[in-house]
Formats: C-alpha cells, sequence, structure tokens
C-alpha cells in the first residue's frame, strides 16, 4: 500500500511540475519579440481603450505573441496609464518596450502639426498664413 501511496504523490507531483515548467516556457517566449522584422505597424489606441482592448488589438494585428501573457505582463508589472494616440510598433519589439511607448504617448509624428504664433499678430494673421 505504501509504495502505490508514493508512486501516486509521485505522480502528481510531476505534473504539477511539468505544468509550472510548461507555463514558464510559454509565457517567456509570449513575451518575446515576434520577430526580426523591424517595420513600423501603425496601431491606433482609441481612448478609453482597456488593457485588454489595447492586447487583443496587438495580438490581432500580430504584434505580440498573445494576449493573454500581454495582460499577464502588465498585471505582474502593475503597469497602467496607456495613452491614447496612433503608435508606430515593430514586431521586434519586446513586451517591455511596447508597454513603454503606451504609456509615454510618443505618437507618430505624421500626426503631430506644429503652429508657431508670432508675437504681435492676431489669430486671422496666422490663420491665413498658416492654413494653406
Amino acid at each position: 500500500m505504501n509504495k502505490k501511496v508514493i508512486i501516486i504523490v509521485s505522480i502528481i507531483i510531476a505534473i504539477i511540475l511539468i505544468t509550472i515548467l510548461s507555463g514558464i516556457i510559454w509565457y517567456n517566449i509570449s513575451i518575446s519579440p515576434v520577430g526580426d522584422d523591424s517595420n513600423k505597424y501603425t496601431v491606433e489606441i482609441p481612448i478609453g481603450s482597456s488593457v485588454n482592448t489595447i492586447a487583443d488589438q496587438l495580438a490581432d494585428q500580430g504584434i505580440i505573441h498573445n494576449s493573454l501573457a500581454f495582460r499577464l505582463y502588465v498585471k505582474m508589472n502593475n503597469i497602467s496609464n496607456f495613452q491614447a494616440g496612433s503608435y508606430e510598433i515593430s514586431k521586434n519589439m519586446s513586451l517591455a518596450e511596447i508597454t513603454e511607448l503606451l504609456q509615454t504617448g510618443k505618437v507618430r509624428s505624421k500626426d503631430v502639426v506644429s503652429i508657431t504664433f508670432v508675437e504681435g499678430k492676431n489669430m486671422r494673421w496666422v490663420a491665413r498664413n498658416n492654413c494653406k
């Protein structure tokens, strides 16, 4: 009877260890970059997007391996305050780089317009000379 108990307990422990090891390997693969593709892909993050929405969007565009791994990474590292905007993200970026980019709010430069207000000029002059 003791031998059977020892064998059953050993099998249960082995299954638990294999499951834990498999989970660790899956997680490490999932947080690594998708590939070596350095091309930039445009990702639009709407105002009020949740972590789930962002994770699903990144996974659908093939920028991350898995949306669940992204959510786990964000939760385990206490990452929040993602900024809405249009981002250029490449597939060779890690989750750490992607989350840092989404937190800083550094959007595509094509969406940024710079206007200089010349001292002494009124709004009509600015509109006439800058809106051509």
